[in-house]
Protein backbone atom coordinates (compact mmCIF):
# COMPACT_ATOMS: atom_id res chain seq x y z
CA UNK A 1 0.00 0.00 0.00
CA UNK A 2 1.06 3.46 -0.30
CA UNK A 3 4.10 4.89 1.60
CA UNK A 4 5.37 1.01 1.59
CA UNK A 5 8.41 1.23 -0.41
CA UNK A 6 10.65 4.06 1.20
CA UNK A 7 13.96 2.53 0.71
CA UNK A 8 16.74 4.03 -0.79
CA UNK A 9 19.67 3.60 -2.78
CA UNK A 10 23.66 4.81 -2.12
CA UNK A 11 24.19 5.70 -5.91
CA UNK A 12 21.00 8.04 -6.83
CA UNK A 13 21.20 9.62 -10.25
CA UNK A 14 21.78 12.49 -11.45
CA UNK A 15 17.74 12.84 -12.58
CA UNK A 16 14.62 10.31 -11.73
CA UNK A 17 14.94 7.21 -12.75
CA UNK A 18 11.96 5.19 -13.92
CA UNK A 19 12.84 1.16 -13.69
CA UNK A 20 10.68 -0.89 -15.23
CA UNK A 21 9.70 -4.93 -16.98
CA UNK A 22 11.61 -3.88 -20.77
CA UNK A 23 10.07 -7.79 -21.08
CA UNK A 24 6.82 -6.41 -20.40
CA UNK A 25 4.82 -5.42 -23.74
CA UNK A 26 2.32 -3.36 -21.17
CA UNK A 27 5.38 -1.80 -19.55
CA UNK A 28 6.74 -0.28 -22.66
CA UNK A 29 3.89 0.88 -23.73
CA UNK A 30 2.60 2.61 -21.20
CA UNK A 31 6.52 3.90 -20.83
CA UNK A 32 6.24 5.52 -23.91
CA UNK A 33 3.33 7.67 -23.22
CA UNK A 34 5.13 8.42 -19.54
CA UNK A 35 8.17 9.80 -21.61
CA UNK A 36 6.02 11.68 -23.51
CA UNK A 37 4.58 13.74 -20.38
CA UNK A 38 7.74 13.75 -18.46
CA UNK A 39 10.07 15.17 -21.31
CA UNK A 40 13.84 15.00 -19.98
CA UNK A 41 12.78 15.21 -16.71
CA UNK A 42 12.97 12.20 -16.16
CA UNK A 43 14.95 8.76 -17.16
CA UNK A 44 13.45 5.37 -17.87
CA UNK A 45 15.59 2.33 -18.12
CA UNK A 46 14.64 -1.55 -18.47
CA UNK A 47 15.68 -3.11 -14.73
CA UNK A 48 16.78 -5.65 -16.65
CA UNK A 49 19.93 -3.26 -18.06
CA UNK A 50 20.55 -0.78 -14.71
CA UNK A 51 19.09 -3.67 -11.85
CA UNK A 52 22.42 -4.87 -11.23
CA UNK A 53 23.49 -0.68 -10.10
CA UNK A 54 20.92 -0.74 -7.22
CA UNK A 55 21.64 -3.95 -5.05
CA UNK A 56 18.97 -2.26 -2.35
CA UNK A 57 16.48 -2.97 -4.46
CA UNK A 58 15.36 -6.69 -4.37
CA UNK A 59 14.76 -8.65 -7.62
CA UNK A 60 10.96 -9.35 -6.31
CA UNK A 61 10.28 -5.43 -6.22
CA UNK A 62 11.11 -5.42 -9.49
CA UNK A 63 8.74 -7.57 -11.12
CA UNK A 64 6.10 -6.40 -8.89
CA UNK A 65 6.00 -2.47 -9.95
CA UNK A 66 7.80 0.34 -11.56
CA UNK A 67 10.47 1.74 -9.52
CA UNK A 68 11.50 5.65 -9.26
CA UNK A 69 14.91 6.36 -7.99
CA UNK A 70 14.71 9.89 -7.25
CA UNK A 71 17.96 12.18 -7.10
CA UNK A 72 18.26 11.79 -2.86
CA UNK A 73 18.23 8.18 -3.24
CA UNK A 74 14.97 7.70 -2.14
CA UNK A 75 13.25 4.54 -3.72
CA UNK A 76 9.60 4.84 -4.72
CA UNK A 77 7.10 1.88 -6.21
CA UNK A 78 3.90 1.44 -8.16
CA UNK A 79 1.59 3.75 -8.04
CA UNK A 80 3.49 6.01 -6.24
CA UNK A 81 6.45 5.89 -8.83
CA UNK A 82 4.41 6.44 -11.48
CA UNK A 83 2.45 9.67 -10.08
CA UNK A 84 5.38 10.88 -8.41
CA UNK A 85 7.62 10.50 -11.92
CA UNK A 86 4.35 12.43 -13.83
CA UNK A 87 4.62 15.48 -11.58
CA UNK A 88 7.96 15.97 -12.57
CA UNK A 89 6.34 16.72 -16.23
CA UNK A 90 5.49 20.10 -17.37
CA UNK A 91 1.89 19.29 -17.52
CA UNK A 92 -0.67 20.10 -14.69
CA UNK A 93 -1.94 16.36 -14.89
CA UNK A 94 0.59 14.70 -13.03
CA UNK A 95 1.10 17.39 -10.83
CA UNK A 96 -2.34 17.43 -9.39
CA UNK A 97 -2.40 13.36 -9.38
CA UNK A 98 0.69 13.56 -7.44
CA UNK A 99 -0.94 16.52 -5.02
CA UNK A 100 -4.35 14.08 -4.58
CA UNK A 101 -2.18 10.71 -3.82
CA UNK A 102 -0.49 12.68 -1.07
CA UNK A 103 -3.24 14.53 -0.01
CA UNK A 104 -6.53 13.40 -0.74
CA UNK A 105 -8.34 10.65 1.75
CA UNK A 106 -8.44 6.94 0.17
CA UNK A 107 -6.92 8.16 -3.03
CA UNK A 108 -3.16 6.56 -2.43
CA UNK A 109 -5.08 3.75 -1.19
CA UNK A 110 -7.29 3.07 -4.20
CA UNK A 111 -4.38 4.08 -7.17
CA UNK A 112 -2.18 1.39 -5.18
CA UNK A 113 -4.74 -1.55 -5.34
CA UNK A 114 -5.84 -0.53 -9.04
CA UNK A 115 -1.89 0.09 -9.75
CA UNK A 116 -1.60 -3.83 -7.80
CA UNK A 117 -4.79 -5.25 -9.70
CA UNK A 118 -3.08 -4.26 -12.98
CA UNK A 119 0.41 -5.18 -12.41
CA UNK A 120 -1.10 -8.83 -11.50
CA UNK A 121 -3.22 -8.95 -14.72
CA UNK A 122 -0.82 -7.33 -17.26
CA UNK A 123 -1.27 -9.32 -19.82
CA UNK A 124 -5.05 -8.45 -19.88
CA UNK A 125 -4.45 -5.08 -19.38
CA UNK A 126 -2.27 -5.01 -22.41
CA UNK A 127 -4.85 -6.48 -24.43
CA UNK A 128 -7.50 -3.86 -23.24
CA UNK A 129 -4.45 -1.38 -24.05
CA UNK A 130 -4.79 -2.49 -27.47
CA UNK A 131 -8.52 -2.67 -27.67
CA UNK A 132 -8.86 1.01 -26.72
CA UNK A 133 -5.45 2.38 -27.78
CA UNK A 134 -3.94 0.25 -30.60
CA UNK A 135 -0.37 0.18 -30.36
CA UNK A 136 0.28 3.30 -29.92
CA UNK A 137 -0.54 5.19 -26.50
CA UNK A 138 0.92 8.28 -27.06
CA UNK A 139 -1.05 11.30 -27.25
CA UNK A 140 -1.56 12.29 -30.92
CA UNK A 141 -0.35 15.42 -32.08
CA UNK A 142 -3.55 16.64 -33.09
CA UNK A 143 -4.97 16.76 -29.43
CA UNK A 144 -3.10 20.08 -29.23
CA UNK A 145 -4.95 21.88 -31.96
CA UNK A 146 -8.25 20.16 -30.69
CA UNK A 147 -7.30 21.47 -27.16
CA UNK A 148 -7.06 25.47 -28.69
CA UNK A 149 -10.08 24.98 -30.45
CA UNK A 150 -11.75 23.45 -27.34
CA UNK A 151 -10.68 26.24 -25.27
CA UNK A 152 -11.08 29.20 -28.57
CA UNK A 153 -14.65 27.81 -28.27
CA UNK A 154 -15.56 27.90 -24.51
CA UNK A 155 -13.79 31.76 -25.10
CA UNK A 156 -16.53 32.43 -27.94
CA UNK A 157 -19.26 30.87 -25.64
CA UNK A 158 -18.23 32.96 -22.81
CA UNK A 159 -18.77 36.31 -24.98
CA UNK A 160 -21.75 35.36 -26.91
CA UNK A 161 -23.56 34.73 -23.00
CA UNK A 162 -21.83 37.60 -21.49
CA UNK A 163 -23.27 39.49 -24.01
CA UNK A 164 -26.87 37.65 -24.03
CA UNK A 165 -26.86 38.59 -20.10
CA UNK A 166 -26.40 42.54 -20.74
CA UNK A 167 -29.26 42.56 -23.33
CA UNK A 168 -31.60 39.79 -21.90
CA UNK A 169 -34.47 42.00 -20.42
CA UNK A 170 -34.54 44.61 -23.53
CA UNK A 171 -34.71 41.24 -25.74
CA UNK A 172 -37.35 38.85 -24.24
CA UNK A 173 -38.15 41.56 -20.47
CA UNK A 174 -41.86 42.35 -20.28
CA UNK A 175 -41.44 45.22 -22.27
CA UNK A 176 -39.03 43.68 -24.62
CA UNK A 177 -38.92 43.08 -28.34
CA UNK A 178 -40.15 39.75 -27.37
CA UNK A 179 -42.69 39.78 -24.34
CA UNK A 180 -42.03 36.39 -23.55
CA UNK A 181 -45.18 36.24 -21.69
CA UNK A 182 -47.39 35.70 -24.75
CA UNK A 183 -45.88 32.66 -25.19
CA UNK A 184 -45.49 30.88 -22.08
Amino acid sequence: MPGVSHSSVRNAPSKPLILFDGECRFCRRWIERWREQTGDAVDYVAFQDRAGSYPEIARGEFDRAVQLIETDGRVRSGAEAVLRALAYGKRRGGKWLWQAYRRVPLFAAVSEMAYGIVARNRELASAVTGMLWGDEVRQPHYFAARRWFLRALGAIYFIALSSLWVQVDGLIGTGGILPIAEYL
